[in-house]
């Protein structure tokens, strides 16, 4: 008898943008390349190509679950399977990802 795999779930993203209409992407890093000058590398300085790649991998990539308040009744709470998410807001100049909502 053999086992059956488990199916393997995706995470669905709409929005996302191919890479050649991404501006930021096209931005070089201007971080110091010296790891001992830490006042010259992001967090600490400010790099638009940094700044936007931690936005874009703060993005999940896999289906999460999400514990929600029932409205109106006290102490009462659901979990959802989340599977989908859409990309809401995006930078004017940079395309970096600003805000996304998600749906079950």
């Amino acid at each position: 008898m053999k086992d059956k795999k488990p199916k393997r779930e995706y995470l669905t993203i709409e929005g996302l943008l191919p890479d050649d209409k991404i501006t930021w992407k096209k931005i070089s890093c201007t971080c110091s390349q010296d790891p001992n000058n830490i006042t010259k590398i992001y967090p600490f300085a400010a790099c638009l190509h940094c700044h936007a790649k931690e936005s874009e991998d703060s993005l999940p990539r896999v289906p999460f679950d999400i514990v929600q308040n029932v409205h109106g009744k006290l102490g009462k709470t659901i979990t959802r399977h989340i599977t989908k998410i859409k990309i809401e807001k995006r930078d004017r100049r940079t395309q970096e990802i600003l805000g996304y909502s998600f749906s079950s």
